[in-house]
């Protein structure tokens, strides 16, 4: 990491400590984006629950991702069947 990427905050909203971070997340469940997706008209599978559960979890343990394409490394390691699944695109 360079110096410069020491002094510049990631997060839009400031948040640079993973306990608030968390503590920011903390009123948001899983019942709630069902919710939320069913009034939309979309219907959240258990494959779309892991993906968020890793994503809510990076994002509380790093905060944003730095360079995104770590994320997308991480994203496409762990979760690629189900984010194909999710998106109806290549092997199911």
């Amino acid at each position: 990491m360079t110096h410069v990427e020491k002094n510049i905050a990631y997060s839009p909203t400031g948040n640079n400590d993973s306990g608030d971070r968390a503590r920011e997340i903390d009123g948001w469940n899983i019942e709630h984006a069902r919710l939320k997706a069913s009034e939309n008209g979309i219907e959240i599978s258990d494959d779309h629950i892991d993906v968020i559960q890793f994503l809510r979890d990076y994002y509380v343990q790093h905060g944003w991702p730095k360079r995104t394409h770590e994320l997308s490394r991480l994203l496409d390691r762990s979760y690629r069947p189900k984010i194909c699944r999710i998106c109806r695109v290549g092997p199911k």
